[in-house]
């Protein structure tokens, strides 16, 4: 069940990978257009007309596909041996030493470049950019999409992905220079070098340990239809190795000679020789019968055969192709002078490709051929091998330059020299003839028909404003042509003469549209509209009712109502003399408008912020969310299959719409061939179906019949595994479960083929554990390696892909179990579990009476210590008791004497200064004598000891008995023994001041001491009910009471405050804790 779960987990994935060029458009309503008249009527221009000649120039037209030429029947002198004649050479068996590939190393593999010059979608890479050689003798590419390069000097290299790796004579390959390398049916590839036969298969190096192969000079490998390997050499003659045994085919078997290039099968089982200075020989197995080419031996050399569908192709050194079908040859002279020697064919769905030594690369295709060559972007003039991916990539190799790879020929560029004379288009149009015009954007009017090209050019005429920038132009049903030119007007186009038509305002004239037969509009810079009536020019600027005057492009819609594009404000759409408005809050995404393009049912409205698209009342949004190369858009335009073209900033969308409108794009960037994407809004489909596009620095092709449209699959491999300490190879196919020690990890090694987009490959994995079934992707950016690591014991299963331009890769798969340590195995912890079982309750028995028999020694320990604290406790409470009675004793002793001493003085100020001190010294002793008798040692009640201080303070200060009524409101808490002191003195001092000096005259005197508890502090407030006292006035006397209130209460850490009201107040403020 759980693996039925994750193949349709990876199925539907799979599916929506292959989805993602699928995009749903935004849709919405489409704003009622609401037109109303224009302010004021059109107002005629004023206008002048300057009228010159011009003179033109005829140019032959190259067309770059040549037509074929026909074949020419061609007889050569032949001479044919019977095999019976020669005895039948046959060698013993063939034995092989093997050995593992070893790679020399590791190397980035450089990026394919574009030559400046190139016109095509054609890279390169050469040893001055990072390649090994820029001699490339052979290509080939096996089974995993690797290609194999093969040099006559550095040995093989090998690309996989984005890296390369060389095979030479450090690797065990018993030479460097390599001639050929071939694939058989058996996935072997076989290596044809200087010094000896080899192949590799299964990552297995093989060497032939023959006299006859191992030190032979091997010129290439074939293998005929029953798979029998045949080997060309050079001056060995040809064999044949059935797999077991070598015959032998020489100048003794019957061969004309012993320097063998190449050999083929034809369709009916021939073996075609091809020989270096002996001619064409075939072998129909009872005969040999021999062509002679040439009487010269130089040019009697055949150095290539393909086989191909219209028969056996033969490249004859220096000489005409030829062609041999149905018993008789052909020949097919394709350029002037001496003719390229072909050194390797390849064939695909757009025809037969030829490498042609010292010209460059030959398509021959429906009836027609074409040189592709260094101004094409091949790297160099020598190619010498020639082989077609299984992309549809083109390889070609060159002997002194590098290697050349021409991807999908979808796009090229126009050479001024050899193509279009112009190298740059504001605009191309045709007129009712089927002419194709470019108007010049610097240089001069050109006019394309079936044979020539036909440049207009009226500088000696008009010098210093000839026309070399007009940005459009309308070709009237009439034959009249008017373009739009840069500073000088309108120009219209006689058979002899340029007539302009100036304005006042408005020169820069920039696109033009016409409906009508008899009437055109023109757009400029910045002056508005002009329209034409073929008998006055009239202007509609912001005075008539547009947004603005700066247009920047015009184009009527199918109705004939012209939609103009005006800066920065949206798009007015004008109707007959009635204007309606379209903006952003209409629902446009910009309001910089750069293109229209109107069919019968839509209007595409493009910006710089993407496409809207009207249809019926809908309207719908498309922009680079949606898909689109850039948001900038520049031009679009429906080809002959209904696939939409659309030029951006940064290249071209194709775009073909699907049900429910949802569109299927691709984009093509600079990576595809464009080797510019400046586009500016001129294009233009032509009748055979190619598109063309004007840029501001080429003119640009693009031919839908070269795409590719085969859905080609990105090939995702294994390269290797790296676990235990050990590299395992040749892992692609590899199904058994990796098992890891513990703390180790796991290396993978991987990579992906899709050659002519490999930059744009990156890689996604996902790790499930055991029962897990929620796929989820982590991105691997580019990297080609994977490492595990840190990973918990268990089960494993890594799903890797590589994506592309949209694509995913097929999904390689990779069991791992991260083994556990010692302690972790299965066998460990069921001992444990046994030895708990038998061992655990002994153990628990023998802990439990351990753990019982300390637990009572302990108790017996701690009981003892602590009847001995409470021993000693009891001690210290006692002496600390007797401490405050000794202390109480003391002070009374001391306030008895201060008494004494009163009574027997006779100066009332001294009485009354040792009253205050015996009233003080009394406070503290009714704190010790409280300690003492308290069961807390070290704290006294609140409440208990402001009434006995209350007490004590009217016995000894009311000399004058006065009727004081004591009301005392505390709530009971215990205060601690310092601060207690501090609070009695300040109390005992408020209230001495207030029996002395309050109740002068005051009938019912009363003293108040309140306590208001809050969670962090205490409100403590005695009232009087006094004369109260001005604290500015008081005498010295008094001044030390107040000195004496201020001090207590800073102990207390209190806010003081009096308040003079019918009374005294005084306030105290008391952290709680400062008293508890």
């Amino acid at each position: 069940m759980k693996k039925l779960i994750l193949i349709l987990s990876i199925f539907f994935a799979w599916h929506l990978g292959q989805s993602q060029n699928i995009y749903h458009l935004d849709k919405k309503k489409a704003p009622a257009l609401q037109f109303e008249n224009m302010i004021n009527p059109p107002e005629e221009s004023i206008t002048n007309t300057l009228t010159t000649s011009y003179d033109t120039k005829r140019i032959l037209k190259t067309n770059e596909f040549k037509a074929f030429p026909k074949p020419k029947k061609a007889t050569f002198k032949s001479i044919t041996i019977s095999a019976s004649d020669f005895a039948e050479r046959l060698k013993r068996e063939v034995l092989w030493e093997t050995e593992p590939i070893k790679f020399g190393g590791q190397q980035k593999l450089p990026d394919f470049l574009f030559k400046d010059n190139s016109l095509r979608n054609i890279k390169y890479l050469d040893k001055a950019h990072g390649f090994i050689s820029n001699t490339v003798t052979s290509i080939c590419e096996d089974s995993l999409g690797v290609i194999w390069l093969a040099t006559s000097n550095e040995g093989i290299c090998r690309l996989i992905g984005s890296e390369m790796y060389v095979l030479d004579m450090n690797s065990g390959l018993s030479s460097n220079s390599i001639n050929d390398l071939f694939i058989d049916s058996k996935g072997r590839m076989w290596i044809s070098s200087s010094s000896g036969l080899m192949y590799i298969y299964d990552n297995i190096l093989y060497q032939a340990n023959d006299e006859a192969l191992s030190n032979a000079f091997i010129n290439s490998v074939y293998e005929d239809g029953e798979g029998n390997i045949w080997i060309a050499t050079n001056g060995n003659g040809a064999f044949k190795y059935n797999g077991e045994f070598l015959k032998v085919f020489d100048k003794n078997s019957g061969l004309p000679g012993s320097l063998v290039n190449a050999i083929a099968e034809d369709k009916t089982g021939n073996i075609w020789f091809a020989l270096n200075t002996d001619g064409l020989c075939v072998y129909d197995g009872k005969s040999f019968t021999t062509y002679v080419l040439s009487d010269s031996d130089e040019y009697n050399s055949v150095k290539s055969l393909y086989q191909s569908d219209e028969g056996l192709w033969i490249g004859h050194f220096q000489s005409p192709l030829i062609k041999y079908v149905n018993g008789e040859f052909y020949t097919y002279k394709l350029f002037t002078g001496r003719e390229p020697t072909v050194y390797s064919f390849a064939e695909n769905d757009f025809g037969l490709w030829l490498a042609a030594y010292c010209r460059g690369l030959i398509n021959i295709n429906n009836g027609k051929y074409k040189l592709y060559s260094t101004t094409d972007g091949l790297v160099g003039k020598s190619a010498y091998s020639v082989f077609i991916d299984s992309k549809n990539n083109i390889w070609t190799g060159d002997l002194f330059s590098g290697l050349s790879r021409f991807d999908e020929n979808l796009f090229y560029a126009n050479s001024a020299t050899e193509g279009i004379p112009l190298r740059n288009a504001a605009e191309i149009t045709s007129d009712s003839d089927g002419n194709i015009w470019y108007l010049p954007n610097g240089q001069h009017l050109t006019k394309e028909d079936a044979t020539h090209y036909t440049v207009f050019d009226n500088s000696k005429y008009l010098p210093l404003f000839a026309l070399h920038h007009a940005f459009d132009g309308e070709f009237m049903p009439n034959g009249d042509i008017f373009l739009s030119t840069y500073s000088m007007g309108v120009l219209k186009i006689t058979d002899s003469k340029f007539e302009y038509t100036k304005f006042d305002s408005g020169n820069f004239v920039m696109e033009s549209s016409s409906f009508k037969p008899n009437e055109i509009w023109f757009s400029t810079m910045q002056s508005g509209l002009k329209k034409y009536d073929y008998n006055s020019y009239y202007d509609i600027t912001t005075f008539n009712g547009l947004s603005g005057n700066a247009i920047s492009c015009i184009k009527h819609d199918k109705k004939g109502n012209l939609w103009v594009g005006v800066g920065g404000m949206g798009v007015d759409i004008i109707n007959e003399n009635a204007i309606a408005h379209l903006d952003v809050e209409s629902g446009l995404l910009s309001n910089n408008i750069s293109f229209f393009y109107p069919e019968e049912d839509r209007m595409w409205i493009a910006s710089d912020a993407g496409i809207n698209i009207i249809e019926d009342d809908s309207m719908f949004t498309l922009t680079k969310v949606n898909g689109l190369k850039s948001n900038q858009i520049r031009s679009i335009i429906r080809d002959l299959k209904g696939n939409y073209w659309i030029a951006s900033s940064d290249g071209v969308s194709k775009l073909k719409f699907m049900n429910n409108k949802a569109v299927h794009i691709k984009n093509y960037g600079i990576e595809h061939g464009l080797n510019v994407t400046d586009f500016n809004s001129s294009v233009y489909l032509m009748d055979d179906g190619r598109i063309r596009w004007g840029t501001n620095h080429s003119i640009i092709t693009a031919d839908p019949d070269n795409e590719n449209e085969h859905d080609f699959k990105i090939k995702l491999n294994l390269e290797s595994f790296v676990f235990n300490d050990t590299t395992f190879y040749n892992v692609n196919f590899y199904s058994d479960v990796l098992l890891v020690k513990p703390d180790s990890s796991v290396i993978i090694n991987y990579f992906a083929t899709n050659w002519g987009n490999e930059k744009n490959l990156s890689y996604v994995y996902s790790l499930l554990k055991e029962e897990e079934k929620d796929t989820l992707w982590t991105d691997n950016a580019n990297s080609a390696q994977l490492v595990l690591k840190d990973l918990p014991t268990g089960e494993y299963e890594l799903l890797l892909r590589a994506k592309s331009d949209g694509k995913i890769s097929n999904t390689k798969s990779v069991k791992i179990v991260f083994k556990p340590h010692w302690w972790e195995s299965t066998v460990f912890i069921v001992l444990v579990v046994i030895f708990f079982v038998i061992v655990g309750p002994l153990i628990f028995l023998f802990y439990s009476y351990s753990s019982r028999k300390k637990r009572l020694k302990l108790e017996r320990i701690v009981n003892e210590k602590t009847n001995e604290l409470l021993e000693e406790n009891k001690i210290k409470d006692a002496l600390v008791q007797e401490i405050h009675h000794r202390v109480k004793n003391n002070l009374q002793s001391i306030t008895s004497l201060v008494e004494m001493q009163i009574f027997s003085t006779q100066d009332e100020v001294e009485k009354r200064a040792l009253a205050d001190i015996q009233l003080r010294i009394s406070a503290m002793a009714i704190v010790h004598e409280m300690l003492y008798n308290s069961n807390d040692i070290g704290k006294v009640s609140a409440k208990k000891y402001l009434e006995e201080l209350v007490n004590s303070i009217n016995e000894m200060s009311n000399t004058n008995k006065l009727p004081i009524e004591f009301k005392i409101n505390v709530e009971d808490f215990n205060i601690g023994m310092s601060n207690c002191i501090s609070f009695g003195l300040l109390t005992s001092e408020v209230i001495s001041n207030s029996i002395k000096y309050a109740f002068k005259g005051v009938k019912n005197p009363s003293i108040e001491l309140n306590f208001q508890l809050n969670k962090s502090e205490i409100i403590y407030t005695i009232i009087d009910n006094g004369i109260g006292f001005n604290p500015d006035l008081v005498n010295e006397e008094e001044s030390l009471g107040l000195r004496l209130i201020d001090i207590f209460a800073k102990q207390l850490n209190s806010q003081l405050e009096y308040v003079f009201d019918n009374g005294t107040m005084v306030k105290l403020i008391i952290p709680i804790k400062n008293l508890n």
